[in-house]
C-alpha cells in the first residue's frame, strides 16, 4: 500500500507542469485602451481575446492570461466610443502588449468624453452644461461661459458688453464666483471672451435666482465656476488660433503634482488697421479691446483623505485706437484699462467619516483706470482679501448638514480728477440731457460761461463683510426634498455697520419618474454701491440693498434626451440706491445726492425644452416672458426698468455628421429696451446750446432685435492628436439691430447708432 501511494505521487508531481501549461504554449495579452486623438485612459472596455475576456482599469489597462497561441479575434467594446475589431497573433508563451485606439461616437467629436455621475438636484433654477455644449455653440467662439447667456433668465446686453442682466435686474446684482470667491469681471471688454479658458472650467452652474445660502451679497443671479483640477495620467493640451486671438493650455504630472496652465492674448489691434478703410474725410479710426488672461493651478493629494491645490489667475483689458494711418491713432486720446489677479489655496479634508471640510482662502489686487483725455480721470485700485470654511455633515442617506463662514475684507484707494460740484442746483443751471448745451447741469458754470476746474480727490476706504450660512438637505419617503437655509451677514462700510438675517426654503417634489414640482423663496442683500458712498460725493450712510424672490415651475423628461423646465418668477427689490433730490440745511444748502429710496420688481416666465448631447445632436430652445420696473421714489410713477426686455427667445441646434464634421446655428430674437422719447427741444442761452423735451420713460421702445448664428467645424483624428479648423459667423444677414439713437445738437435729426454687423471669424485648435 505504501509503495502504491508513493507512485502515485510520483506521478502526480511529474504530470504537475503538463496539468498547469497543457501544450507549453500559453501567452499573456496586455493592452492599455485609450482614447484616439487624446491619449486618455477609458474605464471600462471590455477586452475580448477569443474565448478569453478582460475589462480596463482606470489606467485603461487589461491583461488577460492563459492565451492560446495562434490567431484569435479581438474586440473591444466601451460605453461612448466606436468598438474596435481585429485579429491578434501571439506566438508560444509571447507576452504582447499592444495600445488599443478607440474612436469616440460621433467620428471627429473633439471633447474629452468623462463619465461623471449627475449631482443631485436640490436648487429650483439651477441650469448646468455639459462639455460638449459649452463648447460649440455657435456664435460665442467655443467659450464657455459666452453659452450660458443663451439660457433663460439672462437679458441680451446692450452692445455686446457682455454684462449679466439676469431677470430684470442690473449688471450689479448678480454675483460670478470662481471656486467659491466672488470676481470682479468674467468677460473681457466690449463682449470680449471670458477671462478663464475653456480647458481649465470642470462645470459652471448658472442660478437665475434662488441661489441657496451659501452665496450672498447679490440680490440678482449667480454663476458658480468650478476650475479643473487637472489630468494625472498624462500630459494633454491644446492651441487655439483665430482672427482675434490665440490662446494656450496644457495639463500633466510633475514631480507628484498635477499642473494646470492656460494663456490667452488678444491682437486685434494689430490686424484691424490693415482692414479700416480710409474715409473722404481720412483716416478711419476704431476703438478695439487688447485683452490677455493666465490661469495656473497646482493640485497634490495628501493621503487618503486630503487635497490641496493652489490657483492663481489674472485677466488685463484696456481700450487702444485702431487705425488706417498710425499718426492719426496717436492723435486720439484713450486711457480706459482694467485688471485684477487672484491668489487662492483649497485645502479638502475628510475629517471622518461622512465630515467633510473645505477651507480656502484667498489674496486679490483689482485696478481700473479711465482718461477720456478730458481732464476728468479716475484711478481705483482694490486690495482684496477673503477667505471661506465650507462643512458639510452627512447624518444618513436622507440627512445631509452644511454650514460654513465667509469672510471678505476690501481695501480701496481712489485717486481721481473730477469736476467742483455745486452744493445745490443754480436757478438758471443748464440742461442735463445729453446733446444739449456744453454743460450736464452738474459741473459749475462760471460768468463767462465755462465750466468749473476739476479737482484731485484722494481716498482710502475699506469694507469688512462676514457672512454665516447653514442649511440642511431633507429627503422625505414620498419623494418630497426640503432644503430651509438662512444666512447672516454683517457689513461693515463707509458709516454704517448693518446686520442682516437671509432666510431661504428650497422645495422639490417628484411625483413620479418624469415629473417634478418645484418652488422656492428668499430673502437676499448686497451692500450699497461703492461708488455712491463718498462722504463728498456721495452718502455715506446707506443701507444694504434688498430683495425677496420667488419661484415655482416643474420639470418634465418628454422623451429619450429631450426634456422640459418651466418656471415662473417674482421679484421685489426694495432699498435701491438711487439719485436723490433731498436737500438739508446746515451752515449751507447740502444735498443728499444718493439714497435708499428705490425700488423694482421683476415678473416673469421662463421655458427651456433641451434636447441633451448625443451621437449626433443637440440644443435647446429658451424663452423668457418677462417685465421689470423701477421706481426710484415712492411718490414716482413705476416705469420700465432701463434693460427691461419683454419677450426673449433664443434657439441654439448642432449637429454631427459623419467624416468629423459638426454644422450649427444660433437664433435670438429680443423685444427692444424701454426709451425716453424725444419730442423736441429748446434753446438754452444760458448755456448756449438746446435741451430736448421729452416724454415719459419707457413710453417708447427701441426695435426688435433679431440675429442668425451659423458654425461649421472640421476635425481630423490622428491617433495622438487631433485637429480642428472652423468658420464661426455671428450675425449671419447683417441685421442692422440699432442699439441706441443719435440725435443732432438741435434733437431735430436722429439716425441709428447700429449694432455688431456680420462678423465672420476663422479659426484652427489642436488637440493632443
Amino acid at each position: 500500500m505504501l509503495v502504491a501511494r508513493a507512485t502515485t505521487l510520483l506521478v502526480l508531481m511529474l504530470a504537475a507542469p503538463a496539468l498547469a501549461e497543457p501544450d507549453g504554449l500559453e501567452s499573456i495579452y496586455h493592452a492599455t485602451v485609450v482614447e484616439r486623438g487624446t491619449r486618455r485612459p477609458i474605464l471600462g472596455a471590455t477586452v475580448t481575446v477569443g474565448e478569453a475576456v478582460g475589462v480596463s482599469a482606470a489606467d485603461g489597462t487589461v491583461e488577460i492570461e492563459g492565451v492560446a497561441a495562434g490567431s484569435h479575434e479581438l474586440s473591444v467594446i466601451a460605453g461612448g466610443f466606436r468598438p474596435l475589431h481585429d485579429t491578434v497573433i501571439l506566438e508560444p508563451r509571447q507576452r504582447l502588449e499592444e495600445v488599443l485606439r478607440l474612436e469616440p461616437e460621433g467620428v471627429g467629436n473633439p471633447y474629452e468624453t468623462v463619465v461623471r455621475a449627475e449631482r443631485p438636484r436640490e436648487e429650483v433654477a439651477r441650469r448646468s452644461l455639459g462639455r460638449e455644449e459649452l463648447r460649440s455653440v455657435p456664435g460665442t467662439f467655443g467659450d464657455p461661459l459666452r453659452a450660458i447667456l443663451n439660457l433663460p433668465g439672462i437679458a441680451r446686453a446692450p452692445f455686446a458688453l457682455g454684462v449679466l442682466l439676469v431677470r430684470g435686474t442690473g449688471p450689479d446684482d448678480s454675483a460670478v464666483f470662481v471656486d467659491g470667491h466672488e470676481v470682479p469681471a468674467i468677460y473681457h471688454f466690449l463682449g470680449g471672451p471670458s477671462v478663464l479658458n475653456a480647458d481649465v472650467l470642470e462645470r459652471i452652474d448658472y442660478y437665475p435666482g434662488s441661489f441657496g445660502a451659501r452665496f450672498g451679497r447679490a440680490i440678482g443671479g449667480a454663476i458658480d465656476v468650478g476650475t479643473h483640477p487637472g489630468d494625472a495620467t498624462g500630459w494633454h493640451g491644446d492651441a487655439e488660433v483665430d482672427l482675434i486671438d490665440t490662446s494656450l493650455f496644457a495639463e500633466g504630472p510633475l514631480f507628484g503634482f498635477t499642473v494646470t496652465a492656460a494663456a490667452r492674448r488678444s491682437y486685434v489691434d494689430a490686424i484691424l488697421p490693415a482692414f479700416l478703410p480710409d474715409s473722404e474725410d481720412g483716416a478711419s479710426v476704431a476703438v478695439v479691446p487688447v485683452y490677455w488672461d493666465l490661469q495656473l493651478r497646482v493640485d497634490r493629494k495628501l493621503g487618503a483623505r486630503n487635497r490641496i491645490s493652489f490657483l492663481v489667475f489674472g485677466s488685463d483689458d484696456k481700450l487702444d485706437v485702431a487705425s488706417s494711418d498710425p499718426d492719426a491713432a496717436r492723435d486720439v486720446e484713450l486711457d480706459a484699462h482694467v485688471g485684477f489677479w487672484r491668489a487662492q489655496a483649497t485645502w479638502k479634508t475628510e475629517i471622518a467619516r461622512g465630515v467633510t471640510s473645505v477651507f480656502s482662502p484667498q489674496i486679490g489686487y483689482d485696478l481700473l483706470t479711465l482718461d477720456a483725455g478730458t481732464g476728468t480721470s479716475v484711478e481705483l485700485g482694490f486690495a482684496s482679501y477673503r477667505a471661506r470654511e465650507d462643512l458639510s455633515f452627512r447624518l444618513s442617506p436622507a440627512v445631509e448638514l452644511r454650514a460654513g463662514l465667509d469672510l471678505e475684507h476690501l481695501a480701496e484707494t481712489v485717486t481721481a480728477m473730477v469736476p467742483v460740484l455745486p452744493n445745490y442746483r443754480t436757478l438758471n443751471a443748464p440742461c442735463s440731457h445729453g446733446g444739449g448745451g456744453e454743460a450736464d447741469g452738474n459741473r459749475e458754470v462760471n460768468d463767462s460761461g465755462d465750466l468749473g476746474d476739476n479737482e484731485r480727490v484722494d481716498r482710502d476706504l475699506t469694507y469688512t463683510n462676514l457672512g454665516a450660512w447653514a442649511e440642511a438637505v431633507l429627503e422625505i419617503p414620498g419623494g418630497l426634498k426640503l432644503i430651509p437655509g438662512l444666512r447672516f451677514e454683517r457689513y461693515s462700510y463707509a458709516e454704517v455697520d448693518p446686520f442682516v438675517v437671509d432666510p431661504r426654503l428650497t422645495l422639490r417634489y417628484s411625483l413620479d419618474d418624469k415629473t417634478t414640482f418645484k418652488t422656492a423663496l428668499g430673502m437676499y442683500h448686497q451692500p450699497a454701491p461703492p461708488q455712491f458712498l463718498d462722504a463728498e460725493f456721495g452718502n455715506p450712510r446707506l443701507d444694504p440693498e434688498r430683495s425677496e424672490q420667488y419661484a415655482a415651475g416643474f420639470e418634465r423628461v418628454l422623451a429619450e434626451s429631450l426634456t422640459l423646465d418651466v418656471q415662473a418668477f417674482y421679484s421685489s427689490r426694495s432699498d435701491l440706491v438711487v439719485l436723490s433730490e433731498d436737500v438739508t440745511i446746515a451752515d449751507a444748502l447740502e444735498r443728499e445726492l444718493f439714497s435708499n429710496d428705490g425700488e423694482g420688481r421683476s415678473y416673469g416666465l421662463e421655458v427651456l425644452v433641451r434636447h441633451e448631447p448625443t451621437r449626433r445632436l443637440y440644443g435647446w430652445i429658451s424663452y423668457t416672458l418677462s417685465r421689470s420696473e423701477m421706481q426710484t421714489s415712492p411718490q414716482r410713477p413705476a416705469k420700465p426698468f432701463f434693460f427691461d426686455q419683454t419677450h426673449n427667445l433664443i434657439v441654439v441646434a448642432s449637429y454631427r455628421l459623419d467624416g468629423g464634421w459638426e454644422l450649427g446655428t444660433r437664433f435670438r430674437l429680443v423685444s427692444g429696451r424701454p426709451e425716453t422719447p424725444i419730442l423736441g427741444s429748446t434753446f438754452d442761452a444760458d448755456s448756449g446750446g438746446y435741451c430736448a423735451e421729452t416724454g415719459q420713460p419707457g413710453d417708447q421702445r427701441g426695435p426688435l432685435f433679431t440675429q442668425l448664428d451659423l458654425r461649421i467645424e472640421k476635425t481630423w483624428t490622428f491617433d495622438l492628436w487631433r485637429f480642428s479648423a472652423y468658420l464661426d459667423v455671428q450675425n449671419v444677414y447683417n441685421a442692422q439691430n440699432p442699439e441706441a439713437t443719435l440725435h443732432d445738437y438741435r434733437f431735430r435729426d436722429h439716425a441709428p447708432l447700429p449694432g455688431l454687423p456680420i462678423l465672420p471669424t476663422l479659426g484652427i485648435r489642436g488637440r493632443f
